[in-house]
């Protein structure tokens, strides 16, 4: 990755992750307690939408969505677990899965839209 980030490393950009949700946050929301990952602590976020419970709140019961998220922008050089490919990037946590990994094919249409 380092001859690529010679050249870039996602600043600028925004990626959806279409996926289980990201644990971008900390928050209590229906009795359960969601906190956002260490790994994600320089990552940057845009709102996103979760379309399993039609809410501003994409979060992450399954992790998928989150692993995925980590590959792409973790937060890199902090000594924490591993390096995002594009850490500069931000995330849109786009939730159309739900914790067991099922979703409707309109949920996802409509999350990559």
């Amino acid at each position: 990755m380092s001859k690529a980030w010679n050249k870039a490393k996602g600043k600028g950009s925004v990626v959806a992750v279409v996926d289980t949700g990201v644990a971008y946050r900390n928050i209590t929301r229906g009795g359960v307690t969601y906190r956002r990952l260490s790994d994600f602590n320089r990552t940057r976020f845009k709102p996103g939408y979760n379309f399993v419970n039609n809410n501003s709140f994409p979060l992450d019961d399954n992790q998928h969505g989150s692993h995925v998220a980590g590959t792409i922008a973790q937060s890199t050089g902090n000594r924490i677990g591993v390096a995002g490919i594009a850490y500069q990037a931000s995330i849109m946590p786009v939730k159309v899965l739900d914790a067991d990994g099922f979703g409707t094919f309109d949920n996802v249409a409509d999350g990559i839209r």
